[in-house]
């Protein structure tokens, strides 16, 4: 494979994994899909892969987010994780499930009022110092442009400074960066779950963008349902200079 592999056997097949330079745009309404999607991803580059990844969780902080890495890799509920509310044996694998995670190659930056220009230097500093061969950011619209306090008049145009800078950050370091962004609201409220591209029409569609994959339920919604962090959904994947190229049945 000649991309940092997602864990995902259907869409590695597809994409090759992540490529080097990539502006990676991953779309969803829902959260808990978002979220689950991010930790599937981050475990199978950390542990499974073994390759340095870089998080920017500017929307969860780290403790926050190593609770739901431990519920994923041991299928104990998060809350009876956070309330400690666990058996013995529970407690055992959780102390051997969070040993593991401390060696996997996972740096997390959870500052909330992350910058663009900070941002950027600790992707550089991921990079020299634990050779990360990914970066993900979540989440897309909380990232300030600029200094901190100045803002532009027009939310787009900070949008698109910032994916204009996440893109050359991306060539830069000659790595993946995986950004994940809100779908518009409308999605929910229609018959037919399947998203459009004009629902990112403030989050995305841009030429420096490399991909957009919306995440999404439909029919599989009525169906399935979330069950020990596990999310079954759809993927439809489009590359923006030719439009939708495919789409995908996941189990996350």
């Amino acid at each position: 494979m000649r991309g940092v592999p997602t864990g995902l056997q259907d869409l590695d097949t597809f994409i090759e994994g992540w490529q080097g330079a990539d502006l990676v745009i991953i779309a969803t309404p829902s959260a808990a899909s978002k979220m689950s999607l991010a930790l599937s991803m981050a475990l199978h580059v950390a542990t499974t892969n073994q390759r340095g990844i870089g998080l920017f969780s500017l929307a969860m902080n780290k403790h926050h987010f190593i609770q739901r890495l431990l519920a994923m890799r041991t299928g104990i509920d998060l809350h009876l994780i956070r309330t400690g509310w666990i058996t013995e044996e529970e407690r055992t694998l959780l102390t051997a499930t969070a040993w593991t995670l401390s060696k996997a190659h996972l740096w997390i930056d959870d500052r909330a009022d992350l910058s663009l220009k900070e941002l950027r230097q600790r992707a550089r500093q991921f990079v020299e110092t634990h050779r990360v061969a990914l970066m993900m950011v979540d989440h897309l619209h909380l990232i300030q442009p600029g200094v901190h306090g100045k803002r532009h008049e027009n939310r787009l145009q900070e949008l698109s400074e910032v994916r204009r800078s996440l893109k050359a950050l991306a060539v830069e370091l000659n790595i993946p960066v995986v950004v994940f962004a809100p779908i518009a609201c409308a999605v929910a409220s229609r018959h037919t779950k399947r998203p459009q591209r004009s629902d990112l029409r403030k989050s995305a569609p841009e030429k420096v963008i490399d991909h957009a994959l919306f995440l999404y339920r439909d029919e599989l919604s009525e169906l399935g349902a979330e069950s020990n962090n596990m999310v079954i959904g759809r993927i439809m994947i489009t590359k923006y200079q030719n439009g939708l190229v495919t789409e995908l049945d996941l189990s996350i």
